[in-house]
């Protein structure tokens, strides 16, 4: 989903929600992968790259960078995902617009399972796992249990990532990416052997 510029300029006009999201800078690919993942288990939406808030266009100052970061999110992201990232040029700047459509299935991202909502990207709850796993069909025990465990493990990763963040010594920040790397693999085999 391509945009041309009378429509970026109107979506730069608006303000961050469910469907739009502005990064001032190029992000790491962990946390564009996980904006791809809240995006595909929501509506779907747009990232637009070189958008300072409020409305102020600054740009991006390497394409390839970003093209490199993103093809590296798509990696870091399990579940189906279309994704499509274009370049534009308003006010003579250029911008990164990463488009990402609504996934049928469920779409992690290192791990964890995230929602769009509002302007925030935010870990799913169990309900809106069992929601997206099964939606038409009403909740089995087994299906009820795991969407909690899933649910507990993506806050679990969430808080890992959080103190990662904020750890100032490097063996902390060496086990805690232990810690985050092996409740992922729980995470993905829970998922894989039990919800599909």
């Amino acid at each position: 989903m391509s945009v041309n510029n009378q429509e970026l300029e109107s979506l730069i006009a608006q303000d961050e929600s469910s469907t739009l999201e502005f990064k001032e800078k190029i992000s790491p690919p962990e946390i564009i992968a996980r904006h791809i993942a809240s995006f595909a288990n929501g509506e779907g939406g747009i990232i637009i790259f070189g958008i300072r808030e409020p409305h102020q266009v600054i740009g991006i100052d390497d394409e390839q960078r970003l093209q490199k970061f993103v093809n590296a999110a798509r990696r870091m992201v399990n579940g189906e995902v279309d994704v499509d990232l274009t370049f534009a040029e308003i006010q003579d700047k250029k911008l990164g617009v990463l488009s990402v459509k609504s996934s049928k299935g469920i779409v992690a991202a290192g791990g964890g399972y995230y929602r769009r909502v509002g302007e925030v990207s935010r870990p799913m709850t169990a309900e809106e796992i069992q929601k997206h796993l099964a939606p038409t069909e009403p909740a089995s025990p087994a299906l009820t249990e795991l969407s909690g465990a899933v649910a507990q493990q993506t806050q679990i990763i969430e808080q890992l990532r959080e103190d990662f963040n904020s750890a100032n010594a490097p063996w902390k920040k060496i086990l805690l990416a232990l810690g985050g790397a092996v409740a992922g693999q729980v995470l993905r085999f829970l998922i894989e052997h039990f919800l599909v």
